[in-house]
């Protein structure tokens, strides 16, 4: 099979948590705390104030989408420890696992620096191994890749120009550029390809997280960590008409303020023609029930603030 960017979102799991079509609603889980490698607050985080509610919500809920924009700051990949970071490096690891041939010992070179090792052993439609990194990149604009992990893949059903296919992914030992992974990822995409093989004309990616991302170096504002503690993101795509739907639950802490709660209400519908949202409702809950409305409409996207929980919003600003 050829390779594909099967990762086209977000990425890096422990179990695979499915959520419903379009993503309504309910949560990434039962929390189970922060994967090991977090360092920091661990209780609810304050966000009655509206700089720490706009660092919880721009900052740690980046989310990385089908390549347009995102309402959230940091997306891009120019250092902020977030979501997109990890859907980054775990579509390159994606790839590289795709276009693997899956025998007992193969190097692959960086297209950009580097290499990596891979051993697997199973079938074209089943098989698992491990990945060693040795300053891989494949892009001048990517961090480099260095140490292992360990992975299993399955065509659950269809063939490469339809089908399901899953994906997990434990990280024991592995940097990108000044920040350490921690944890696992699973992933479970469906997709649906025109006439060549990669070619995709519809997506749905189901991705849970249960990993930490440390940064231990004192530049870019660190050191700090994120931890995503079962934390579930869906994203469907229709090249036909243009849209993406996505939705984000679950817990995400952050070493300097502590943990806010994330749940969908209504799921983000993206207009890739007009370049704007359509709809979708999501809550950022902190300590004492503070909360933040994130709102998306033809109109403009705005977020509220209820700084102290009593159902009033206090603050508002607009997203982009």
């Amino acid at each position: 099979m050829k390779a594909r960017n099967i990762l086209h979102c977000v990425a890096f799991l422990s179990s695979l948590v499915l959520l419903s079509a379009c993503g309504g609603g309910g949560g990434g889980g039962d929390s189970s705390g922060p994967a090991p490698g977090y360092f920091g607050k661990v209780t609810a985080a304050n966000i009655s104030t509206v700089a720490v509610a706009t660092e919880m919500t721009d900052s740690v809920v980046g989310v990385d989408g089908s390549g347009m924009l995102i309402p959230f700051r940091g997306f891009a990949g120019d250092g902020e420890a977030d979501i997109a970071r990890a859907a980054s490096s775990a579509r390159r690891i994606a790839a590289v696992i795709r276009s693997s041939s899956r025998s007992a010992a193969e190097t692959i070179p960086g297209d950009y620096s580097g290499y990596c090792e891979i051993t697997a052993t199973g079938s074209e439609t089943a098989f698992e191994g491990s990945i060693t990194f040795y300053d891989y990149s494949d892009s001048l604009y990517s961090d480099s890749l260095s140490g292992s992990i360990s992975f299993s893949y399955r065509l659950a059903s269809g063939n490469e120009m339809e089908g399901t296919e899953q994906l997990q992914i434990s990280f024991t030992n592995l940097t990108s550029g000044s920040e350490r992974v921690y944890g696992s990822l699973g992933l479970t995409h469906q997709y649906v390809c025109a006439a060549v093989a990669g070619d995709e004309t519809y997506y749905k990616d189901n991705v849970a997280m249960d990993m930490t991302y440390a940064h231990n170096s004192t530049t870019n504002g660190g050191p700090y960590a994120v931890a995503y503690d079962n934390l579930a993101y869906e994203e469907e795509w229709s090249g036909l008409s243009g849209t993406t739907v996505t939705s984000i639950d679950g817990r995400i802490y952050h070493s300097d303020y502590g943990f806010v709660e994330i749940v969908t209400e209504v799921p983000r519908v993206y207009y890739e023609y007009s370049y704007n949202y359509g709809s979708g409702l999501i809550y950022i809950t902190g300590a004492g029930s503070a909360k933040v409305k994130l709102e998306y409409s033809t109109s403009g996207n705005v977020a509220y603030l209820d700084a102290d929980g009593n159902g009033t919003y206090d603050y508002q600003w607009g997203l982009p």
